[in-house]
């Protein structure tokens, strides 16, 4: 009985294809994978907390995106982590293209931003380097969104049965998950699908988010073994968890803090 335990406290949340997701999918979001240039810590952050704030909370304000996220990679950190930050733009309905210079400059001039598309792009690339950009579309999730200041778990998933992987998805994890978050120790929980790239070169299929409300949470462990009795009284544990075992491989997990918040003005 403790084997799975062990195995469901390391990743709270499961995984639907592209195609599975379609009834109950949220927006789409496209996540930057940020490096930072040596040396250029310091003035990525005055650029991040000045410029870029302003420029996507205008885009928030006037209907263009949904929100903006950016986390810090917390662990693993240094040359090691694929990304130093993450970018995470939120879109309500489709994905807007890829903004030429001609659009930076009129969100920079609505938002205030005494800079032009060249500079800003220019003072972006000086400081930072994007290592890739993918689309996401959220499928599952309970509890709230994050704050800035919160710490959370990503967990990358193979996935090989999709059908047991939807089937926990909805009567297993997302009760419990909403459980953990009314109980206060767990912010939120979603479960998120990638759009693209896709292909079977891909290195895994999507991503969860266990979203805790400050470092000691995301370092005390959730009461998972009495949650899951007290949500499925009518349920097997064992045979539950094994057949999770089954249906995914954790690819990679690491430990991000949201560092900036974007949402539109009420």
């Amino acid at each position: 009985m403790k084997r799975w335990v062990c195995c469901i406290t390391v990743a709270l949340g499961l995984f639907v294809t592209r195609t599975e997701a379609q009834d109950q999918q949220g927006g789409y979001h496209r996540v930057a994978c940020i490096k930072v240039k040596p040396g250029k810590e310091a003035e990525f952050r005055e650029f991040v907390a000045g410029a870029a704030r302003k420029f996507f909370q205008s885009s928030a304000d006037s209907g263009e995106i949904a929100g903006w996220f950016l986390a810090r990679t917390v662990i693993p950190a240094g040359s090691e982590a694929g990304c130093d930050y993450v970018g995470v733009t939120l879109f309500r309905d489709l994905p807007r293209p890829p903004l030429g210079l001609e659009e930076i400059d009129k969100g920079l001039k609505r938002a205030g931003v005494a800079m032009s598309a060249s500079e800003f792009v220019a003072k972006r690339e000086e400081v930072s380097s994007l290592v890739s950009a993918n689309l996401w579309r959220q499928a599952v999730a309970a509890g709230v969104p994050p704050e800035k200041g919160d710490y959370a778990y990503v967990n990358f998933m193979k996935v090989h049965s999709m059908h047991d992987w939807m089937d926990m998805e909805n009567n297993v994890w997302k009760p419990m998950a909403a459980s953990f978050a009314k109980g206060g120790g767990l912010r939120g929980w979603s479960v998120n699908v990638l759009v693209l790239p896709s292909g079977t070169d891909t290195k895994f299929q999507a991503v969860t988010l266990d979203v805790f409300p400050n470092w000691e949470a995301a370092f005390k462990p959730l009461p998972v073994e009495d949650t899951f009795k007290q949500v499925h009284p009518d349920k097997d544990a064992e045979q539950t968890f094994e057949k999770l075992l089954k249906s995914r491989d954790l690819a990679r997990r690491e430990l991000i803090v949201f560092e900036e918040k974007v949402v539109p003005a009420r």
